[in-house]
């Protein structure tokens, strides 16, 4: 076999392996793409009935359930009662382990509604749980959620009760400032809160 046969053939050899790697390189990159879109998955999450996208968002909870005082007229609101609010937390739609952050601001309740309303407690689907505080003073709830519970039937859904008190501290001050609240028609308290949900992988 000549000289110029054998450069010709290894020239098309080379050409073939350089094909071959090229197509099976392709192939590799295709399928891990795939594979990271399969581990994205879907995300929707609802925050009582609310279908959340942003990571972080703001609610103002108004659903507020009052215990019975002999001392003040029915679906009437006064110092001194007690009551809590729900929030329920459903992942159901999501393909993804999360995690959640549940900040809820005192403070800024204070501001807004000038009432002095105190978080005394919290359930988590029917179970005390610890009260924590953040650096600012600010409740905070957090929560992990494999994805094994999220597609379970009964760890799926969390179910919070944050326990409220109005506190009566019974200065001249605070008794001018309750009256003028209870005097307000139809007043709703609003209770801020953050809810930030990421992916947890």
């Amino acid at each position: 076999m000549s000289k110029k046969k054998k450069i010709l053939i290894l020239i098309l050899i080379l050409i073939l392996l350089v094909l071959i790697l090229r197509s099976a390189f392709s192939k590799y990159v295709n399928e891990a793409v795939g594979a990271t879109s399969n581990k994205i998955g879907q995300w929707i999450i609802k925050v009582n009935n609310q279908d959340i996208t942003e990571d972080v968002n703001t609610f103002l909870i108004d659903n507020f359930t009052w215990s019975e005082n002999a001392h003040v007229k029915p679906q009437k609101v006064a110092p001194g009662m007690k009551g809590h609010f729900n929030i329920t937390i459903d992942p159901t739609g999501t393909d993804v382990a999360l995690k959640y952050t549940i900040k809820i601001d005192e403070k800024k309740l204070r501001e807004i509604a000038d009432i002095n309303l105190k978080i005394t407690g919290i359930k988590e689907n029917g179970v005390e749980s610890e009260l924590k505080l953040d650096d600012e003073g600010n409740f905070i709830i957090e929560k992990e959620k494999t994805l094994a519970q999220i597609k379970s039937d009964t760890e799926a859904i969390d179910n919070l009760e944050i326990e409220v008190t109005w506190v009566d501290d019974n200065t001249e001050e605070s008794n001018k400032k309750d009256s003028e609240v209870g005097n307000v028609a139809n007043r709703k308290i609003q209770m801020p809160i953050e809810i930030n949900v990421i992916q947890n992988t």
